[in-house]
Protein backbone atom coordinates (compact mmCIF):
# COMPACT_ATOMS: atom_id res chain seq x y z
CA UNK A 1 0.00 0.00 0.00
CA UNK A 2 0.75 3.06 -0.39
CA UNK A 3 -0.13 6.13 2.32
CA UNK A 4 -0.30 9.97 1.43
CA UNK A 5 -0.60 12.22 4.16
CA UNK A 6 -1.88 16.08 4.27
CA UNK A 7 -1.55 18.75 6.19
CA UNK A 8 -5.30 18.98 7.23
CA UNK A 9 -4.59 15.72 8.93
CA UNK A 10 -6.56 13.38 6.11
CA UNK A 11 -4.86 10.08 5.16
CA UNK A 12 -5.03 8.18 1.99
CA UNK A 13 -4.18 4.42 1.69
CA UNK A 14 -4.34 2.63 -1.70
CA UNK A 15 -2.45 -0.25 -3.35
CA UNK A 16 0.35 -0.21 -5.45
CA UNK A 17 -0.93 -2.50 -8.02
CA UNK A 18 -3.43 0.38 -9.72
CA UNK A 19 0.11 2.10 -10.47
CA UNK A 20 1.78 1.78 -13.83
CA UNK A 21 5.26 3.00 -15.28
CA UNK A 22 5.40 5.83 -16.76
CA UNK A 23 8.04 7.84 -19.09
CA UNK A 24 10.38 10.25 -16.71
CA UNK A 25 8.56 13.83 -18.34
CA UNK A 26 5.03 12.36 -17.72
CA UNK A 27 2.88 14.63 -14.86
CA UNK A 28 1.76 11.06 -13.25
CA UNK A 29 -1.73 10.12 -11.88
CA UNK A 30 -3.52 11.94 -9.20
CA UNK A 31 -2.70 10.32 -6.36
CA UNK A 32 -5.16 12.41 -3.71
CA UNK A 33 -7.94 15.02 -4.23
CA UNK A 34 -7.13 18.00 -2.37
CA UNK A 35 -9.34 20.73 -0.35
CA UNK A 36 -8.59 24.31 -0.69
CA UNK A 37 -5.45 25.30 1.49
CA UNK A 38 -4.20 21.58 2.10
CA UNK A 39 -1.28 20.26 0.63
CA UNK A 40 0.59 17.03 0.45
CA UNK A 41 3.34 16.55 3.74
CA UNK A 42 4.96 12.99 3.19
CA UNK A 43 3.97 9.90 1.79
CA UNK A 44 5.49 6.33 2.73
CA UNK A 45 5.29 2.81 1.16
CA UNK A 46 3.43 0.12 3.74
CA UNK A 47 4.66 -3.39 3.74
CA UNK A 48 2.20 -5.45 5.38
CA UNK A 49 5.18 -7.90 6.23
CA UNK A 50 7.06 -5.58 7.96
CA UNK A 51 5.10 -2.58 9.02
CA UNK A 52 1.81 -2.81 11.67
CA UNK A 53 1.67 0.72 12.21
CA UNK A 54 1.19 4.24 11.01
CA UNK A 55 3.34 7.18 13.19
CA UNK A 56 1.67 10.29 12.68
CA UNK A 57 3.90 13.25 14.09
CA UNK A 58 2.17 17.42 13.68
CA UNK A 59 4.31 20.58 13.60
CA UNK A 60 3.71 21.17 17.36
CA UNK A 61 5.45 18.01 18.03
CA UNK A 62 1.76 16.04 18.75
CA UNK A 63 2.15 12.40 17.93
CA UNK A 64 0.58 9.08 17.64
CA UNK A 65 0.74 5.45 16.08
CA UNK A 66 -2.73 4.43 13.94
CA UNK A 67 -3.37 0.98 13.26
CA UNK A 68 -3.03 0.06 9.49
CA UNK A 69 -6.46 -1.83 9.81
CA UNK A 70 -8.10 1.82 10.80
CA UNK A 71 -7.42 3.38 7.37
CA UNK A 72 -9.80 2.21 4.89
CA UNK A 73 -8.18 1.28 1.32
CA UNK A 74 -9.71 4.21 -1.35
CA UNK A 75 -9.06 4.50 -4.89
CA UNK A 76 -6.18 7.10 -5.82
CA UNK A 77 -7.78 10.59 -6.31
CA UNK A 78 -10.35 10.36 -3.34
CA UNK A 79 -10.10 12.84 -0.37
CA UNK A 80 -8.84 9.86 2.01
CA UNK A 81 -9.93 9.97 5.94
CA UNK A 82 -9.09 11.91 8.78
CA UNK A 83 -5.92 10.60 10.54
CA UNK A 84 -5.81 13.14 13.08
CA UNK A 85 -7.51 15.67 14.36
CA UNK A 86 -6.08 19.26 15.77
CA UNK A 87 -7.55 21.13 18.79
CA UNK A 88 -9.88 23.92 17.42
CA UNK A 89 -7.78 26.90 19.02
CA UNK A 90 -4.52 25.07 17.90
CA UNK A 91 -2.41 26.30 14.76
CA UNK A 92 -1.40 22.85 13.90
CA UNK A 93 -0.69 20.60 10.71
CA UNK A 94 0.13 17.11 10.24
CA UNK A 95 4.31 17.30 9.23
CA UNK A 96 5.08 13.83 9.34
CA UNK A 97 3.44 10.01 8.14
CA UNK A 98 5.50 7.32 8.71
CA UNK A 99 5.15 3.68 8.43
CA UNK A 100 6.31 1.27 11.16
CA UNK A 101 6.44 -1.64 13.75
CA UNK A 102 6.53 -2.00 17.34
CA UNK A 103 10.58 -2.90 17.23
CA UNK A 104 11.40 0.11 15.23
CA UNK A 105 12.78 3.43 16.44
CA UNK A 106 11.69 7.24 15.00
CA UNK A 107 14.39 10.09 15.20
CA UNK A 108 12.31 13.74 15.12
CA UNK A 109 14.13 16.40 14.43
CA UNK A 110 13.03 20.24 14.77
CA UNK A 111 13.76 23.82 12.82
CA UNK A 112 16.24 24.32 16.02
CA UNK A 113 18.39 21.49 15.47
CA UNK A 114 17.15 19.46 18.56
CA UNK A 115 17.35 15.91 18.02
CA UNK A 116 15.29 13.21 19.41
CA UNK A 117 15.92 9.05 19.26
CA UNK A 118 12.77 7.46 20.39
CA UNK A 119 11.22 3.70 20.72
CA UNK A 120 8.05 4.21 18.31
CA UNK A 121 6.33 1.66 20.76
CA UNK A 122 6.67 4.24 23.61
CA UNK A 123 4.47 6.62 21.21
CA UNK A 124 0.92 5.57 22.46
CA UNK A 125 -1.66 3.62 20.15
CA UNK A 126 -4.55 5.58 19.61
CA UNK A 127 -7.47 5.72 17.17
CA UNK A 128 -7.78 7.96 14.06
CA UNK A 129 -9.82 10.83 16.02
CA UNK A 130 -7.59 11.26 18.79
CA UNK A 131 -5.02 14.60 18.88
CA UNK A 132 -1.58 12.37 19.92
CA UNK A 133 0.57 12.87 22.60
CA UNK A 134 3.20 15.08 23.13
CA UNK A 135 6.37 13.45 21.48
CA UNK A 136 9.10 16.53 21.30
CA UNK A 137 8.80 19.98 22.87
CA UNK A 138 9.06 22.32 20.00
CA UNK A 139 10.08 25.12 21.85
Amino acid sequence: FIVIGTAMGMLLRFQCAGLKSMSRTAAGPNAISLKEGDFIVSMDVFQTQKHSHILLVTELGYGKRVEESALRTSKRGGHGSVGTKFKPDWADRLASVCCCSADDEAMIITRNGVVVRQAVAKISEQGRMATGVLVQNIE
